[in-house]
């Protein structure tokens, strides 16, 4: 009988040094670009545009930490694939392998810790082991900002390993989140959340005529149905001082 298998840190390594390598041009990962540039401006907002020190956590393949240098920051990455990490240097980024568990940084590091589309990963446990470490490396009145896949139905996705019978879900995710799940954990872990709320990112500059008119298609329900359609949670927390 086949049984539900949860991947541990190494697995998920193994699928991403794929992705983030040799695998990369069957992976979308300009797809992320509408998103990761909400949060940039998100956080160009919330510093009010002056110079910042910023950490990305799960760097894919680069893109928000060469926008974020684009800017004048200070733009650090952290990755447990050697593979992406590789890849950020060779752009002149500052990256190191590490994982969200144990963050390879100083105390109050950080104004600014983007975290998109890394939490769904994580074990409950490994969650809260994150977040703790989140907020020791940002400083005081430092920011998180970040996305989780909104709602998502876990067995939508999953799939079996034909070579074993092992049942998983595809991407590896673990949990999924509710905007008050999402608030109640941030606000146990001594975080003031400042905003939690689902939004459908789309693509509408990219691809044929055929895939724009089907992203605004995307963009015109995602604003009157957003509940029916695939979309993400972005949330912004501040640590708070106690």
């Amino acid at each position: 009988m086949n049984t539900e298998h949860t991947m541990n840190t190494a697995d998920q390594t193994r699928i991403w040094n794929y992705f983030q390598g040799e695998g990369s041009v069957n992976f979308d990962f300009e797809g992320a670009a509408t998103r990761l540039s909400y949060l940039l401006r998100k956080a160009k907002r919330l510093t009010g545009g002056r110079a910042i020190s910023v950490l990305n956590i799960g760097v894919g393949n680069g893109f928000l930490e060469c926008e974020c240098a684009a800017q004048g920051w200070d733009v650090n990455g952290v990755d447990p694939s050697q593979v992406a990490v590789d890849g950020l240097q060779r752009k002149g980024i500052s990256a190191i392998v590490g994982t969200i568990e144990d963050l390879p940084y100083p105390d109050e590091r950080f104004d600014v810790v983007f975290c998109s589309e890394v939490f769904e990963h994580l074990t409950p446990d490994q969650f809260a082991i994150g977040l703790a470490q989140i907020r020791r490396v940002l400083k005081s009145g430092g920011m998180l900002i970040g996305t989780v896949p909104f709602e998502e139905d876990m067995s939508k996705y999953r799939t079996v390993c034909p070579s074993c019978g092992l049942v998983f879900h595809r991407w590896c995710h673990h949990q999924s989140f509710t905007i008050d799940r999402m608030r109640s954990v941030l606000n146990g872990m001594n975080f003031s959340v400042l905003y939690a709320r689902q939004r459908v990112f789309t693509h509408l500059r990219r691809g044929s005529l055929r895939d724009r008119a089907i992203e605004l298609a995307r963009w015109i329900a995602g604003k009157f149905i957003p509940r029916r359609m695939s979309s993400n949670l972005c949330f912004v927390a501040r640590k708070s001082s106690t």
